[in-house]
C-alpha cells in the first residue's frame, strides 16, 4: 500500500524548466505528516512524499536551469532535514525538462 502527501506549491507563470526525479530515503519506512513537515521545513516543498514496500520516497518536480542543478539542490535540501539518501531514481523521460 502506498501513502502520499502532496507538498507542491507551484504558481502559474513559472518560466524555469521543471525536472522530475525521486529521492528514496534511508532508514525511513512510512510517510507521516511529521516527516512531510520536516521535508518542507528543510526546503523541499516541491516534492510529494510517499511510502510503499518499506521505503519512503520523495518525488520531486524541481525547477532549475538543468537536471544536475535540480538534483544537487534537492539533495542539499534533503540533507538539511538530516535525512540520509538511499538512492536517486530517474525515468528515461525525466532526462529532459518539462516546460
Amino acid at each position: 500500500m502506498r501513502a502520499s502527501i502532496h507538498l507542491n506549491h507551484k504558481t502559474e507563470g513559472d518560466t524555469m524548466p521543471t525536472y522530475g526525479f525521486t529521492i528514496v530515503l534511508h532508514d525511513c519506512v512510512e510517510a507521516t505528516e511529521e516527516l512531510a513537515d520536516a521535508v518542507v521545513v528543510a526546503g523541499a516543498d516541491d516534492a510529494t512524499c510517499r511510502s510503499g514496500c518499506g521505503e519512503v520516497a520523495l518525488d520531486f518536480d524541481r525547477e532549475a536551469p538543468d537536471l544536475e542543478t535540480a538534483i544537487r539542490t534537492a539533495v542539499a535540501d534533503v540533507a538539511k532535514g538530516n535525512f540520509c539518501i538511499r538512492r536517486i531514481e530517474l525515468e528515461a523521460e525525466d532526462f529532459g525538462p518539462s516546460l
